[in-house]
């Protein structure tokens, strides 16, 4: 497998010095069976190139496995558009998209490198690492619940280093932002993704073989900014073009609406029902607390 493995940095220096070691550890276990590039993009100007130079020194071995890149951003442009900066410098066959803060399993990439082999986008279930209270939550998807219409519908994935994915798949727009929100950028390059490519062959790993650390200072901790962000991103974004139906759309943004406070009527709260009652979303509640607690 050639992968391209693409993360974008602001700051806990901390955190990207973990996810590298834990790079550096699954790739080691590959046995030389994948080519590998890393591109951090800093998107924090006050990092100095001396400071991440030095931590680049405490994973040297990493350098062996793989090629390098080390971009500057002039100024904070924010993590959608760093992360679409990635894309167009990335030349590898598949991509990796992997937040800062997270870290993957020593067979994360033996395990994707296999289910890629017949693949063009493949899942892999985790935790969830909930750092400030020292507790973890399985994090547990059902392979029929991948499909376009669970995207538009609902929150549904949780962080985009669960996937990797063919660089050949159409990616639309790529990562969309709107002002004054964030969050819910990887949702939406899905959605594009699943429109654009009916026919891509999906894969599921079953084993939880990634750790999305959550911490008061990432987005994935504040519900109702994601929220936000997604009703944002359905009223400024011309879904359109997109082969996808509007009573979908309408049916997220009723949901939304009734959760955030912004439409509270008996067709927003049927809607919000229908959205909190979905049977995969059941499902993967009794899994959950059921079967693997």
């Amino acid at each position: 497998m050639d992968v391209s493995i693409i993360i974008p940095f602001y700051q806990r220096k901390a955190d990207l010095l973990r996810l590298l070691q834990s790079v550096q550890k699954s790739l080691l276990l590959c046995n030389s069976g994948i080519q590998a590039e890393i591109i951090i993009l800093i998107d924090s100007p006050e990092n100095t190139i001396h400071e991440l130079e030095m931590l680049l020194s405490e994973i040297s071995d990493l350098h062996s496995l793989c090629t390098f890149q080390v971009i500057y951003n002039e100024k904070n442009i924010g993590v959608a558009q760093t992360r679409n900066k990635g894309l167009a410098l990335a030349k590898g066959e598949y991509i990796h998209l992997i937040d800062q803060d997270d870290e993957v399993h020593p067979d994360f990439y033996y395990k994707v490198s296999a289910a890629l082999q017949n693949h063009d986008w493949v899942l892999v279930n985790g935790l969830f690492q909930f750092d400030l209270v020292q507790k973890s939550q399985k994090i547990y998807y059902l392979k029929p619940a991948l499909t376009l219409q669970n995207f538009v519908t609902d929150g549904f994935l949780r962080s985009p280093g669960q996937v990797v994915f063919a660089r050949k798949l159409k990616q639309g727009k790529a990562f969309i932002s709107v002002p004054n929100s964030a969050g819910a950028d990887d949702r939406f390059f899905w959605i594009q993704q699943f429109a654009l490519n009916p026919n891509m062959r999906v894969s599921y790993v079953l084993e939880p073989l990634y750790v999305a650390h959550i911490h008061n200072e990432n987005f994935s901790a504040d519900s109702l900014q994601l929220y936000q962000c997604c009703l944002s991103i359905w009223e400024n974004w011309d879904f359109k073009e997109l082969p996808i139906p509007k009573n979908w759309v309408n049916e997220n943004i009723l949901a939304l609406k009734y959760i955030l406070g912004k439409e509270r009527n008996f067709k927003s709260f049927l809607a919000y029902i229908r959205y909190k009652f979905k049977l995969n979303r059941m499902i993967r509640f009794f899994i959950k607390k059921v079967l693997l607690s």
